[in-house]
C-alpha cells in the first residue's frame, strides 16, 4: 500500500474504504483512541451535511454534534467550533444557502 493510500484513508469516509484500508485505520486507531474519536466526529459532521433537513434541524443536529466535540475535549476542533459558533446564533449567510453548500462549499448535485 502506498503511502498516498495510507494517508487517504483517514480523509474518507469508512464506508468508502477497501478492506485493506479499514485494517489499516483499525490498527492505527487501537494506537490512538483520541484520533479514532476525531475520525469518528468528522464522520458524523459529514452526516449532518450530507442531510437534508430544515434550518432549525441543521442547527439542533450541529449543536449537539459541538457539544459532544467539546465534551470529549477534541481540542483538534477548537478553531472550527469557533467558526460554526457565529453562524448558529442568529440568522446568518451561512443558512441561506443550500443545506449541501454550507461551510463546507460543495456544489449542489
Amino acid at each position: 500500500m502506498s503511502s498516498r493510500t495510507r494517508i487517504g484513508s483517514l480523509r474518507h469516509r469508512r464506508a468508502d474504504l477497501n478492506a485493506d484500508e479499514r485494517r489499516l485505520l483499525n490498527r492505527l486507531f487501537a494506537h490512538s483512541p483520541k484520533l479514532k474519536e476525531a475520525y469518528e466526529a468528522c464522520e458524523a459532521l459529514t452526516a449532518i451535511y450530507d442531510s437534508r433537513l430544515s434550518k432549525g434541524q441543521s442547527k439542533r443536529k450541529l449543536r449537539g454534534w459541538m457539544r459532544r466535540v467539546t465534551n470529549r475535549k477534541l481540542t483538534c476542533f477548537d478553531r472550527f467550533l469557533g467558526t460554526l459558533r457565529d453562524p448558529l446564533r442568529g440568522d446568518h449567510e451561512l443558512f441561506r444557502r443550500p443545506p449541501d453548500q454550507w461551510l463546507c462549499g460543495r456544489a449542489q448535485q
